[in-house]
Formats: C-alpha cells, structure tokens, sequence
C-alpha cells in the first residue's frame, strides 16, 4: 500500500484534519498490538508466513513496483472460533484485511490449515495493493478516515458506504492469489506438505479453479484482447497490475469492447463478506451471461 497524504473533502478545520490523521496512526499503531483471545501462532505458521512474504516482495520486485505494505506475523492475528465471533460480531468471512489498522484478523475456529495460509496470501494481497485515505465528514458530524481506493475499488467521499468495483477488485485479487500458488506449488508442496491438490485447486488450461467471477474477467481480457488487436497475456496484466499502481484508465477498453451499460454492471456488482456467498455467485453469474451476449436487447433485460 503505498502511503500518501490524506486527501480532505469537505470544509474541516485544520485541527479537525490533525485529530483524525493522529485517530488515523493510533489505529495503525494498534494493528501490531496483540489483541484479547488471540491465539499464538506455530513455527511452521511463521515459516509459511515468511515465504508468503518472499513470495510477493519478490513479485513487485520483478513487476517494477514499490509496493511494500507486507504484513507482518504481528499484524497477522488469528482467533479460534468463539474469540473470533466475540472480536468480531456478525463477521461472516474467516479472514479480513482492516485497512484502516493495516492488519488481518483470521478464524481458526472456521477453516485449517493449509487453507488458513490460502487465506493469508489472499489478505496480503489486499494489503499490498493500492490505497488512498481521505479525511472527511462522518455521518455523525466528526472528521475522520476513509479509504476511498482500495487496488480497483472505488468509493464516493461524500457518500462512503457506496463503492464501485468491489467484486472486480476481488476477483484480480483471486487471480494473483491462484498464480502465486500455481507459480509456487512445488516449493509450498515440498517445504510445507500442501499445494494446489490439497487446496482443492483445479488446473485449467491457462486458469486456475473457475469460478464465474474468474470466467468473467477471463472473457473480459480475451473480449478486449480481441478487439484491440493485443496479446491476452498483456491485456489480463493490465488489468492485474492496476490493482497495485491504482492505474484504471484502461478499463475504459471493457465498455468499448461491450458496448454500453457494461462498465456500469461492473462497477455495480459489489461482492461483500455481508453477502451470503451463494448470492454473490448468482451475482457473477448473471454478469457473466451479460458479457457473453452478443444481443443489446438481452444484455439489457440482464441489466435491468
């Protein structure tokens, strides 16, 4: 997460800005802090960790990108079922990246390992990717932070509970996970005794384990590739890339690409760990029967 000055919207008075840029850096500050319940983490968990950590740095590296926020085992907190519920009521995903702690919590007491570790590289991801913080005028009239980018996602300072792009940021995320741990099988196989099998991750043909929100995005990068006359391997970096260089201007090529409303629909789809996994593959679905249509007229009674 490459850090910048937060952004101010809004009329706040300078001491306002400076009281939730200090909240800001107390919160940040407690991300490393252990917490109540919090279970301690084994030697091979550390050891998985770390090359988790070589893993990405090592990717950004080759990439030509400064992205360095990884997390460390002390920002990396795991509960067992019950101390994670009483943590963090009414959470129903079993690991989540806190960006404004910059740290991950993880349930334990809902998924094993090595599926534990699947969840890490997943959140880490989320931390390494692009971010921008803006100061700005809470619901309940106090200046405070709000997180405005988050790798692809979008969301409206002057209305934060709205955001565009979620699941598209996602599903990118998904497609960096699946390469680092296709890249990366034998070695985590040999050293840590799991891999793709164990993961119940499918080889496909050029993609790993399809889920609609990953077939959605592959016929967005082959639709664009296509139309563009470009290489599908350049296309699909494109648009992974834009997740750690906050860079979106390309996504213009999809609506170009699909014709129009098909921007709208994605930005739109917004996948939630509020939302009940089956309707967030329903969601994906219908999106991607959209982007297989080659009639306006169905793409439009999709949409509606």
């Amino acid at each position: 997460m490459p850090e910048e000055e937060p952004k101010i919207y809004g009329d706040l008075a300078p001491e306002e800005v400076a009281a939730a840029k200090e909240s800001l850096e107390q919160r940040r500050k407690f991300g490393a802090e252990t917490i109540p319940d919090e279970e301690e983490k084994t030697e091979q968990d550390l050891e998985v960790i770390t090359f988790i950590n070589q893993c990405l740095t090592q990717e950004m590296k080759d990439a030509g990108l400064k992205n360095n926020n990884i997390l460390t085992p002390e920002r990396l907190h795991f509960f067992s079922g019950d101390g994670y519920k009483e943590n963090f009521p009414g959470e129903k995903a079993p690991g989540v990246y806190y960006s404004h702690e910059n740290a991950a919590c993880f349930n334990t007491g809902e998924v094993e390992r090595p599926h534990l570790y699947r969840l890490i590289l997943h959140e880490q991801i989320h931390a390494l990717a692009y971010h921008s913080v803006g100061i700005v005028r809470q619901p309940d009239g106090e200046a405070g932070t709000a997180f405005l980018r988050g790798g692809v996602s979008i969301v409206n300072p002057h209305e934060t509970s709205h955001e565009h792009f979620r699941d598209v940021n996602e599903i990118l995320i998904n497609w960096v996970e699946y390469y680092i741990l296709d890249k990366h099988n034998r070695e985590f196989k040999e050293r840590f005794g799991f891999g793709l099998k164990e993961l119940g991750i499918e080889r496909e043909p050029g993609i790993l384990n399809i889920s609609n929100g990953m077939a959605l995005m592959d016929v967005i990068f082959k639709g664009v590739a296509k139309q563009k006359g470009e290489n599908l391997d350049r296309v699909r970096v494109r648009f992974i890339r834009s997740l750690f260089s906050g860079e979106i201007s390309h996504f213009k090529d999809i609506e170009k690409t699909f014709g129009r409303g098909s921007l709208r629909i994605l930005a739109a789809s917004r996948s939630s760990s509020k939302m009940d996994k089956g309707k967030r593959e329903e969601e994906a679905k219908k999106a991607l029967e959209y982007f297989k249509s080659k009639n306006q007229k169905e793409k439009d009674k999709i949409a509606s």
